[in-house]
This record gives C-alpha cells, structure tokens and sequence, in this order.
C-alpha cells in the first residue's frame, strides 16, 4: 500500500508530516476518531451492550407495559407541575446545566421539568430489564445518558434562554 500522508495542524505546520504506512496506521486513527464518540468504547462493544439490554427487554413483555405506565405517570406529573398543583424536580446534585435563572422563568422551567422527568424515566428504563450484564448495562445507561446529554435544552442555543437572550443582544 502506498504511503498516505496525514494532513498537518496549523500548530505544527513546520514539523513534516507522518506518513501513514499500513492498513494499521488507517484502522489506528479511525478508532482513535470513534473512541471520541463512544467514551473510549469499542463501537462494538457498545453495540453487543444494546443487544443483551434489547433481548432482555424483550423478553420482559410485562416490565416494558410497567415502564408505558411510568410514562404516563410521567406526564400527569408535567402536567400538574404546569398547572401549579404539583412538585418541581430539582436537577441532581452537580447538574448545572440549568443554574441560569431564566430557567426558572415560564415557559424555560417548564422545558427543565420535562427534560429532568424524561431523564429520570430513561434512567429507569436503561435499568429496567433483569438479566442484563452489569457491564452491558452501564454502557447502556452511559450511552443512553449521552444522548440526553446532547440534546438537552441547554445544549440547543434556540431553546436556551442565555443563548436567545446572547443572540438578541447582538
């Protein structure tokens, strides 16, 4: 295979180049580009992590109906809090991802409740099904917990009231 070069960064455009010499080298830098988006994981070990949580889901017809439940339950609890008759949640200790105080404001606190309340019904959800290996299920809920991460409110500058307010501003 010919050698490939590797394109420079700008720090170090003075150093020469590596140059890529094996198939190993390529597979080598594609694993280090996946790692950034499985948390260091192989992309199939997290996949074989989702297989034994969905066989066990699957196989727990009755605890997936429990969880329809918890969700309903879920949004009747939104609902009061909108309403005023019920309690806010507060998001777990060392989460600021809502510290500003225009999240407190209407309607920013009520997209806090219902991002906290599907949070916390994910979480039992990656937990729900016995059976599954411990490992497996914490790269579940990791990964799980990942993606709500990514589109939490916060994260989305036309759902954040600092990024609105930022934007207005200029």
């Amino acid at each position: 295979m010919p050698d490939v070069p590797v394109p420079a960064s700008p720090e170090c455009s003075n150093l020469a180049a590596p140059r890529l010499t094996s198939p190993a080298d390529l597979d080598r830098l594609l694993h280090a580009w996946e790692s950034r988006f499985t948390g260091g994981r192989s992309p199939s070990a997290v996949a074989l992590a989702f297989r034994d949580w969905f066989a066990h889901m699957a196989n727990a017809p009755f605890e997936t109906a429990a969880l329809g439940q918890t969700a309903m339950t879920q949004w009747q609890r939104l609902a009061e809090i909108a309403m005023g008759v019920g309690n806010s949640i507060a998001p777990r200790p060392g989460d600021h991802r809502f510290a500003d105080p225009a999240w407190r404001q209407r309607p920013y606190d009520l997209l806090v409740q219902a991002v906290l309340l599907g949070e916390e019904w994910w979480d039992g959800v990656v937990r729900s099904p016995r059976g599954v290996a411990p490992p497996n299920q914490r790269i579940v809920a990791f990964t799980v917990r990942q993606w709500l991460d990514l589109i939490s409110p916060s994260n989305l500058p036309w759902l954040n009231p600092a990024g609105i307010e930022a934007t207005r501003a200029t």
